[in-house]
């Protein structure tokens, strides 16, 4: 017993960490959609740094799943990895979508984005939920 509230506390550590990057990403998309001179350098920097919280989110992840070792810590970690993925490749298409895009779409590619983003987190939540319980 007192090892699985470990376990889950460490993993809310993580989740949080993780929820806290996800916020942070969608921070930098608007910052991106928002930002109204067009500078490409700045924008492909966003873009990068946007990657960069993607690959610390996933290694954090990985970083998890070995200090538990559990099969089913793993199952939940593989599948928070997939969707970390799916959600990479959409932020990007959506980014290059941006680039290309007029001003005056720009809002309702921003609305989606995020509708999307946080959609996936709640899925998120609702596994890790199911898998714990």
């Amino acid at each position: 017993m007192v090892v699985i509230m470990k376990v889950l506390v460490k993993l809310e550590h993580v989740y949080t960490l993780v929820v806290i990057m996800k916020a942070m990403v969608i921070h930098e998309i608007v910052i991106v959609v928002l930002d109204d001179d067009d500078d490409d350098d700045d924008v492909m920097m966003r873009m990068l740094h946007v990657l960069l919280l993607m690959i610390m989110m996933t290694m954090m992840m990985i970083m998890t799943t070995t200090t538990t070792i559990m099969m089913m810590m793993m199952m939940m970690m593989v599948v928070m990895m997939m969707m970390m993925m799916k959600m990479m490749m959409m932020i990007m298409m959506m980014m290059m979508m941006m680039i290309m895009m007029r001003r005056r779409r720009r809002k309702k590619v921003l609305t989606i984005l995020v509708v999307s983003v946080l959609v996936v987190s709640c899925y998120n939540g609702i596994i890790l939920v199911v898998l714990l319980l």
